[in-house]
């Protein structure tokens, strides 16, 4: 949360602001403009998709969204999740395709946090060194 109450916090000095203003908002427009419609916070419920006379999917022809499972198509779905997370989005009928069944021979290592709090700011932003 420190980028969302301080602008200078990007402290790497990779981005002159926020990552929300240097990075996210440009991308964001760059999208928009372009007519792309971005769906946060939708709950993805399933793919609806064709298969081939083997029974390989061959085409994702929509989604089903929100908790009404509606059905909605689109031109191209981006879904950035984990290993443990896209094992659960993917239809069974995905692992004739042995490109999807490496997925589900990929292994996951556990991440650990430190979060420290310090009562002063730390920073080498007011430093004369800078």
């Amino acid at each position: 949360m420190l980028f969302a109450i301080r602008t200078e916090a990007s402290v790497l000095q990779m981005l002159d602001s926020s990552p929300q203003t240097g990075m996210h908002d440009p991308i964001i427009k760059y999208l928009e403009d372009r007519n792309v419609k971005i769906h946060l916070r939708n709950a993805f419920r399933g793919i609806l998709y064709n298969t081939n006379h083997e029974g390989k999917s061959i085409r994702v022809v929509s989604i089903k969204m929100g908790p009404k499972k509606e059905e909605r198509r689109f031109d191209a779905v981006v879904c950035a999740l984990d290993v443990p997370g896209i094992q659960k989005v993917l239809p069974e009928d995905f692992r004739k395709d042995q490109m999807f069944e490496n997925i589900y021979k990929l292994d996951t290592a556990p991440i650990a946090s430190v979060h420290l709090q310090f009562d002063v700011w730390v920073t080498k932003l007011n430093s004369k060194e800078r």
